[in-house]
């Protein structure tokens, strides 16, 4: 019996295709004895098969050696796939059961062989489990030993960096406690008042800073005194300024109060002054040339009038020359055309009559030519 291939293997695709391959051509073996045998000869024909049987025995035995010939082509290729599935299994059991299944195979050397070579594997691969085993004992205690040495080592270290934590603790605290002291008094500086400065030493009554906070509240003080000292003065120094009310007693507080507390409402007021008075020179400016402008004016206007009441050539050319820019040239560059115009059109008509005149005294003393009739011309001439 054959060894049935894992299935899916390309091992046992290939034996089934020889397993199929055999039974074809044992087959076709069958086909071929059953067309080749021939019917049983009638009484008539045995005379002649008799002659024949030589022949016919031969040509038995040689069907008879190709049935075992493909018999035995048959057996091998079925030793052969059984071997080829115990090779493609690859196992002492596998092996074992060709050898047991096809006792004159063969392969029966070459199985055993393999089945040797196998029990050695496998005996070699048992014993490299066992060291394995062993040496992953002997590393599982090493490390059960290096961790319980390790345990010690970290509570050891624990217990040193907890005392070391407690001092850096109480290191910190004090660093805080004079940090924040420093800020406190930072803020209560940068802030510079006396109730800042009171409120510093009324909560940091251990600070580091407390000589030093009252020693500034003493200075804040006597500068306030000073500063009110010197507000009061300047107070009354803005009063009698602005009383005065010019630019001159504004810009005397500013020189003599440089830093006073109405400085820039002083420049304000001054600005004010010099704007207004500004404004009122130009006003009076605009004043006196509209009057300017005014009185050119009239004096073109009287020009104009007194032109075109002449109403000659010579008072507008006269007024032109005189007023150029005046606001009447055009009106008297028309007056003027007009006249020239008009006086052109009575030198010509003059020169005509003048002309007409000597014509009439010549005709009356040339004597007149007779003007040539010509008679009517007959009806026999027509």
């Amino acid at each position: 019996m054959a060894i049935e291939p894992p299935p899916g293997s390309q091992l046992g695709r290939s034996a089934h295709i020889i397993v199929w391959v055999v039974v074809l051509l044992i087959a076709g073996a069958g086909l071929a004895w059953l067309y080749l045998t021939p019917p049983r000869p009638s009484p008539q024909t045995m005379q002649a098969s008799d002659q024949a049987a030589p022949q016919r025995a031969a040509e038995e035995k040689a069907t008879a050696e190709r049935a075992a010939a493909e018999k035995a082509a048959a057996d091998k290729a079925a030793d052969e796939q059984a071997f080829a599935a115990a090779t493609g299994t690859g196992t002492v059991p596998a092996f074992e059961s060709y050898i047991r299944n096809n006792p004159s195979g063969a392969h029966i050397a070459e199985a055993r062989a393999r089945i040797a070579a196998l029990s050695e594997e496998e005996s070699r691969r048992a014993a490299e489990a066992r060291a394995a085993q062993e040496r992953a004992a002997a590393e599982r205690t090493a490390a059960e030993k290096a961790a319980t040495e390790k345990a010690a080592a970290e509570r050891a270290a624990a217990a040193d960096k907890a005392a070391a934590d407690e001092k850096a603790a109480a290191e910190r605290a004090a660093t805080e406690q004079k940090a924040n002291d420093d800020r406190a008094f930072a803020t209560a500086t940068q802030t510079n008042t006396v109730a800042a400065l009171e409120t510093y030493i009324r909560t940091n009554t251990a600070g580091a800073h407390i000589a030093e906070a009252r020693q500034r509240i003493a200075d804040l003080t006597e500068q306030a005194r000073r500063a009110a000292e010197a507000k009061a003065a300047d107070e009354q120094a803005w009063i009698e300024a602005a009383q005065a009310g010019n630019a001159a007693a504004l810009e005397a507080y500013i020189r003599d109060h440089p830093s006073g507390g109405r400085v820039e409402e002083a420049r304000q007021r001054i600005a004010v002054i010099n704007e207004q008075a500004r404004r009122e020179a130009e006003e009076r400016a605009e004043r006196a040339a509209t009057e300017k402008l005014a009185a050119e004016r009239a004096a073109d206007d009287r020009a104009f009038a007194e032109a075109a009441k002449a109403g000659t050539i010579q008072a507008f050319e006269g007024y032109i020359r005189g007023n150029a820019s005046g606001a009447h040239v055009m009106a008297a560059s028309q007056h003027l055309a007009h006249l020239r115009a008009a006086a052109e059109k009575k030198s010509a008509q003059a020169t005509s009559a003048r002309r007409s005149t000597t014509r009439d005294r010549l005709r009356d003393y040339v004597p007149q030519k007779p003007v040539y009739k010509a008679p009517p011309l007959s009806a026999a001439m027509r």
